[in-house]
């Protein structure tokens, strides 16, 4: 009781926070450690029960939160996401139940070791305020929007926020010590900077248009059979549209269209199957033809991946943090944005304790330029990672550094080892999930898989382009392994033996183990598999020599039986 009066002590001041998004949210969960009043602010009208708004314009469609996000989350509002219905926050297993098609293969079946989760956006936000605003020094302004920043011309200190009502209401100052811009991509910073003499705010653009259509189906027997969720995505050049199937409830699915240079879906429920049926595989038109639609369907466009370079301005308003998609918004179909707020939100945290600790604030003397260049750390390599994808499509617009085609091959070839690598597979999802940098799939083991994969020639690729399902990358007895690879090294012959007897033992329908894998390349029997089909029928061979064995194991006993009765005789 102490302890918690003397942190009530410690609060002082007043902080604004502009928008009551995930960003902005998170950011007044850690700013309420610290100061004696925090202010929400938002232009919207937000009531009681989760709606859509119109300041989160994709809010009806399928969000993803990633890994990384759903641990910031957890640990800046520990219990907020378990006050989530399952259908609200739905965990994905990435390696038992997501069939993942990804520039020309079929990313492997394999448990990377974690999840990360499908959510309603609306009620997540919801709940997320819902857990803030019952902080008691939270409040929340709505239908408030931003018309000036409050700055000391003298000694450049942000001083407040002039905010009036969305019809023209009286404009009035909120005075505030702390300013934080979670205003998301309709942000006025720039402008606002400009007009107080801060200087023009440098913008990194790469213009992708790539906009994407959601609209539910009605599936009759109900949906447990169709193998979902299961994502399609392009492989650029060569195509540019992409498709994504969600289970939604017990009889429906949600499904998710996308294109990308104004490729954009059509706008009836015919035109959208007839979209579908052009991905690059037929599994998600298949879903739909049996399928009944919606009458409505949700669209959005996003022109550009921006990065507002405020991390390079000259001067900084002390006071001032500006964060979420305020400073980078990306393309959407990424599933990014909601996990890098969070990311920012929990350094914003960690920031203000260590300020705490020694006694000083986040307004303090340079303190809020040096937390905006953390959030331009964060930033930088889910930047690289998706404007990099992006620019493979040559109807994207941006600067193309030197290099970038020796990155497209280096990661075509490490998307091609995700379809049969173990490691490799863990590693990049790691980095899909932000729970690594992108430099991990630059690791010495990662360079050297890729090389060895190119060595493996057309035939191989060829394998796995064919390919009519995901290969399941089951665990292996590493003993059984190291003999399978002994095997294979004494010889054609009996590496084709050892490889059934493995494959009876661990070896699913249409999937091989990594030593299987190893032990066919080091045989020289991989050329020999020229269509997918080949998979099957060794699987078929597998599974006849496997019910053989049993077969012959259940009729020894008779026989044994048999030869003691003719001796009785």
């Amino acid at each position: 009781m102490r302890r918690r009066e003397r942190d009530e002590g410690r609060r002082f001041g007043v902080a604004v926070v502009l928008g009551a998004g995930i960003g902005g949210i998170l950011a007044a969960s850690v700013l309420a450690r610290h100061y004696a009043e925090v202010i929400l602010v938002d232009r919207d009208r937000i009531g009681e029960r989760p709606v859509e708004r119109r300041g989160v314009p994709q809010g009806k469609h399928p969000h993803i939160l990633l890994r990384r996000g759903e641990e910031a989350i957890r640990r800046l509002l520990p219990g907020a996401l378990d006050r989530l219905r399952p259908r609200d926050l739905t965990p994905m297993d990435i390696g038992r139940e997501l069939r993942w098609f990804h520039a020309g293969v079929w990313k492997a079946r394999h448990d990377p070791g974690f999840r990360f989760h499908t959510c309603d956006r609306v009620r997540l936000e919801h709940v997320l305020r819902a857990e803030v605003l019952a902080l008691p020094n939270v409040a929340l302004r709505q239908q408030q929007r931003v018309v000036d920043l409050v700055i000391d011309p003298a000694s450049g200190r942000i001083r407040g926020v002039v905010v009036g009502g969305e019809e023209g209401g009286e404009a009035q100052t909120l005075a505030a010590d702390v300013v934080v811009d979670a205003s998301g991509r309709g942000s006025q910073a720039s402008r606002l900077l400009a007009d107080h003499g801060f200087g023009e705010v440098e913008v990194d653009e790469v213009t992708s248009h790539v906009g994407y259509t959601t609209r539910v189906f009605h599936v009759s027997g109900g949906n447990a059979h169709l193998g979902l969720p299961i994502a399609v995505f392009p492989d650029p050049p060569r195509t540019r549209r992409a498709g994504i199937a969600f289970p939604l409830g017990d009889n429906g699915i949600k499904v998710v269209l996308a294109g990308w240079g104004r490729d954009y879906v059509p706008a009836s429920a015919e035109g959208f199957v007839e979209f579908a049926q052009t991905l690059d595989r037929p599994e998600i038109a298949a879903l739909l033809a049996d399928a009944r639609p919606s009458p409505s369907q949700h669209t959005f466009r996003a022109r550009a991946n921006t990065w507002r370079r405020f991390d390079r301005l000259r001067s900084w308003p002390e006071g001032l943090v500006i964060l979420g998609d305020a400073v980078c918004a990306l393309n959407p179909m990424y599933g990014q944005g909601m996990t890098i707020a969070a990311m920012e939100v929990e350094a914003l945290g960690e920031t203000l304790d260590a300020l705490a600790r020694r006694g000083a604030r986040l307004e303090g003397r340079g303190q809020a330029r040096r937390m905006q260049r953390r959030i331009a750390a964060i930033v930088r390599f889910p930047w690289l990672l998706v404007s990099s994808e992006d620019l493979r499509h040559p109807s994207t617009l941006g600067p193309r550094p030197r290099g970038l085609g020796l990155v497209h091959r280096v990661t075509s070839a490490i998307h091609e080892l995700v379809a049969y690598d173990r490691q490799v597979h863990r590693r990049v999802f790691e980095v899909l999930n932000l729970l690594r940098s992108p430099l991990a799939l630059l690791h010495p083991r990662v360079l050297a898989q890729v090389a060895l994969h190119r060595l493996r020639g057309p035939d191989f690729l060829r394998v796995l382009r064919q390919a009519d399902a995901p290969f399941v990358l089951a665990e292996v007895d590493p003993q059984a392994e190291l003999a399978a690879g002994r095997a294979a090294a004494e010889g054609p012959a009996s590496a084709g033996a050892a490889w059934r007897g493995a494959a009876a033992a661990v070896m699913k329908p249409a999937s091989l183990t990594f030593a299987q894998w190893r032990a066919i390349t080091r045989s020289g029997k991989l050329v020999q598999l020229r269509h997918a089909a080949h998979l099957r029928r060794l699987t078929a061979r597998a599974s006849a020599d496997r019910e053989a064995s049993a077969s012959a194991a259940a009729e020894e006993p008779r026989r044994g039986d048999a030869r003691a009765v003719d001796e009785v005789g």
